[in-house]
């Protein structure tokens, strides 16, 4: 046994998988730990191994007789870099059962390999070429990489995710999402008063404005009223220098009347 450093990446990568398949719709089962049986073998317990076509509940063995299905793809993990000769002798063993794939994962070391069965009748393995750092695996459909020394599985251009890497994710989104919650929440804030600022400004300058036309149309008024009293004052003089004139008249003819006689 090697503890929890074994244990707890083989967890997470069954988790991811078992996770795939069920939102995938494939059948495909997966375990880790548990006794395999082959007719005329000896019982072995693989890390991780995967079943296709076959429904997926839970299991105490596997028996090859009885489920009528071998293993068709394996993973063996290890921690310590002291398990190189169980590779060569798992190699030796899986290949004679013809699993079709095969791989191994040092987590220590961040060394992964991966082998296809390439002739079943003979039970030969041939290692699968690593693409840009990719070991394709034609079993689950899905691309196996090491990354800061974790296996990590990829379906295209998606990386699978444990459980709580979700939630981490979703927890940082959430903080992200917050975050710009609050800067829009703030710059809302700032239109707002900004909206009311201008508001304002523009209800003083229609108030001034409004002010300007009132003070005018005083002013016209009392143009109007001074006007108005100019005329008024200018139509009483001329009644007056009338009045004033019709009185010389009426002096000059009473004077011509007393000089007449005599």
């Amino acid at each position: 046994p090697e503890g929890d450093l074994h244990f707890a990446p083989r967890a997470e990568l069954r988790e991811v998988l078992r996770s795939f398949f069920a939102h995938s719709g494939r059948r495909v089962h997966i375990s880790s730990e548990l006794a395999v049986y082959y007719p005329d073998e000896e019982r072995f317990v693989p890390d991780l191994f995967a079943v296709r076509d076959v429904e997926s509940h839970s299991r105490d063995k596997w028996v090859v007789s009885a489920e009528k299905r071998g293993l068709d793809w394996v993973l063996d993990v290890t921690t310590t870099g002291e398990r190189y000769k169980s590779l060569e002798q798992n190699l030796r063993r899986y290949a004679r059962l013809k699993i079709p794939e095969y791989f191994f994962f040092d987590r220590s070391r961040g060394f992964l390999r991966g082998y296809r069965l390439f002739d079943a009748t003979m039970g030969i393995y041939q290692s699968i070429p690593s693409r840009n750092g990719l070991i394709r695996s034609e079993v689950l459909g899905l691309d196996l990489a090491v990354e800061n020394r974790r296996l990590r599985f990829r379906h295209g251009n998606a990386e699978l995710l444990s459980l709580p890497e979700v939630f981490e994710r979703l927890g940082a989104r959430v903080d992200e999402i917050s975050l710009l919650n609050e800067e829009e929440v703030l710059a809302r804030v700032e239109a707002e008063q900004l909206a009311a600022e201008e508001s304002r400004m523009h209800q003083e300058t229609r108030q001034r404005a409004d002010d300007a036309e009132r003070r005018m149309s005083e002013a016209e008024q009392r143009v109007d009223e001074e006007t108005q009293l100019r005329e008024a004052a200018e139509g009483r003089a001329d009644r007056a220098e009338k009045k004033l004139q019709e009185a010389i008249a009426e002096i000059e003819r009473l004077r011509r009347d007393l000089d007449a006689r005599g």
